[in-house]
């Protein structure tokens, strides 16, 4: 054995040691469980963020059982309003901000009708915090399953994807249609390949990623024009576990951040860079989240009960689970940002596709013992270090982490 190989080795045993759950996931309790009386099984979830009072901030809950739940994000779960929209199940559920209607900006908040319904429906945030339906009820969709919103920054467009069971997705242009209504245009339809719910849009780089349960996340230009063209950010033969289901981005305010993952099959979430060419980063458990549909994630300041961000989840029955961001970021060595701003951000110049994979502190196209040994000479350190990988001040075990997570990889 060469000395080279021999070192390697050593140094990837100390890692294990060092680290402990490098190769394990750890299960992180929750705050607040949001689950009001009568609730039945709301599978998907947003985040809206007040406009003066992040403290008031929301979680909307899409129950497919028959309603739309409000809560207050900070007062032990609190139901502000339970709407029971007309037709059948309410399915995924996604917010974005300032769309003009009548000339006024408004908050939006839509989700898909699905099994037979099949129909976008559209709310408004009222200054209560309150939904008020605004869609005029004629968003006719083909068979629905999932949704997600997309703001486009090149032109201003807002848009809502749909997926479905036998995996084909279409594109509708949300539209003011006059009298205070949005009206939807079909502008684009594509086939992922087989069943699809989870979907979300990263506006600032014009992606959106579709979760094929049983195969792959993918991720496909969303734009109208967009065409088929995908790349995989990872599948059910990597790091995945079958069935995907919602999936979500945590973004900071350099444009950086994570896409999570929710691995049904094991109860799971796994992290990926949010920036290509998306390295895997960790896997993460939520006490009482099994069977996890739908997830979602803020990095914004929402006062003493989540002063760093959230991460939510649907515990696979009747509530949604919060944790605080901080909680999971200390244990998997990830970053805490809260300057990116849902309702302004957008503005960042994407990073270049040949960005370095979290490790490669070199910068030499792989992640190797020579990384490993300017990080060992660092270990300990403070400061903006080449060796600090997830930039949170200083050297340590979660840098380690995350460099035997890409170990060997060019």
């Amino acid at each position: 054995m060469s000395r080279l190989a021999r070192s390697i080795i050593i140094s990837l045993v100390l890692l294990v040691v060092f680290s402990g759950s490098v190769f394990g996931q750890t299960t992180y309790s929750y705050k607040i469980s949001y689950q009001a009386s009568g609730q039945g099984n709301p599978d998907d979830m947003a985040i809206w963020i007040h406009p003066t009072d992040k403290s008031k901030s929301t979680v909307i809950a899409a129950d497919k059982h028959g309603q739309v739940y409000v809560y207050d994000i900070g007062t032990g779960g609190q139901a502000i309003q339970v709407i029971t929209p007309p037709g059948s199940e309410p399915g995924n559920i996604d917010v974005r901000y300032n769309f003009p209607l009548g000339g006024e900006l408004v908050d939006i908040v839509g989700h898909n009708r699905r099994e037979g319904s099949d129909q976008i429906v559209v709310y408004k945030v009222n200054a209560d915090r309150t939904l008020t339906r605004i869609d005029n009820n004629t968003i006719q969709t083909a068979a629905t399953y999932g949704f997600c919103l997309y703001r486009s920054k090149s032109s201003g467009k807002l848009y809502g994807f749909t997926t479905s069971k036998s995996g084909n997705s279409q594109q509708w242009e949300l539209v003011d249609a006059g009298g205070g209504q949005v009206d939807g245009n079909l502008v684009r339809s594509f086939n992922v390949g087989s069943q699809t719910e989870g979907c979300v849009a990263d506006d600032e780089y014009g992606v959106v990623y579709m979760a094929e349960e049983g195969n792959a996340l993918w991720k496909y230009n969303a734009e109208p024009d967009g065409g088929n063209t995908r790349t995989a950010v990872d599948s059910k033969s990597g790091h995945l576990t079958a069935d995907l289901e919602g999936v979500t981005i945590y973004k900071t305010g350099s444009g950086g951040g994570y896409i999570i993952q929710s691995s049904q099959g094991a109860s799971r979430f796994d992290v990926y860079q949010r920036q290509a060419p998306h390295a895997y980063v960790a896997s993460f458990n939520v006490s009482g989240a099994s069977s996890t549909d739908g997830i979602d994630v803020s990095n914004v300041a929402m006062g003493s009960v989540y002063p760093k961000g959230v991460f939510l989840a649907h515990s696979g029955s009747s509530a949604v689970r919060g944790v605080a961001w901080d909680v999971i970021a200390a244990g998997e060595g990830l970053t805490i940002d809260t300057s990116w701003d849902p309702r302004g951000g957008g503005g960042l110049t994407p990073t270049p596709t040949g960005t370095a994979i979290p490790g490669d502190i070199d910068k030499d196209g792989d992640v190797d013992i020579f990384d490993y040994n300017i990080l060992v000479s660092d270990f300990g350190k403070s400061g903006n270090l080449p060796a600090d990988i997830n930039q949170d001040g200083k050297v340590d075990i979660f840098d380690y982490n995350i460099l035997v997570g890409n170990f060997g990889q060019s």
